[in-house]
């Protein structure tokens, strides 16, 4: 049909413009758009009916081919959403497990240095109670060794009087 157009307008086709035309019409944003408000935008832009009439027909075989994409579409998507769940989700996990086991260790290490360091106290403070205990021994018997000098040397006055 648009050999037709071409062979009865006697007007040339420029291929580039339609190429141009055609990325436009496959645009997503623009595919939303009426036919005549696309239409009336390439008039502006200095396309001839049978340009546009070819970018059309063109447009229009392309979106006949989805059926294949759309599966595409479907193997994507759900890749995607394993992707953006799926895997932060192990990375999250991941991390607040790391960070379980970093506490727990770390408190493991720390309970047990109080339990040593509570023992370590009571040793040192039954040390503390033997070491007062026998300087009050020592000194006791060097109180009495003092006594015994001292009754000794009034007995030898005594008996050398």
């Amino acid at each position: 049909m648009s050999s037709e157009i071409v062979s009865n307008s006697g007007i040339q086709i420029r291929d580039n413009l339609v190429t141009t035309a055609v990325k436009f019409l496959n645009n997503p944003n623009v595919q939303r758009c009426t036919i005549d408000s696309k239409e009336r935008f390439l008039r502006s832009k200095g396309l001839t009916q049978p340009e546009i009439q070819k970018a059309l027909e063109k447009t229009a075989e392309m979106l006949d081919l989805p059926s294949m994409t759309s599966e595409l579409m479907m193997f994507q998507a759900k890749r995607n959403v394993l992707r953006d769940h799926v895997v932060p989700l192990l990375v999250y996990g991941g991390i607040a497990y790391t960070c379980y086991w970093f506490y727990k260790s770390t408190s493991e290490c720390i309970d047990e240095l109080r339990k040593s360091l509570d023992v370590l106290n009571a040793n040192v403070t039954s040390l503390r109670g033997e070491m007062q205990a026998a300087n009050q021994h020592t000194a006791a018997r060097s109180q009495i060794g003092d006594l015994q000098a001292d009754i000794a040397s009034v007995k030898g006055i005594l008996l050398n009087r």
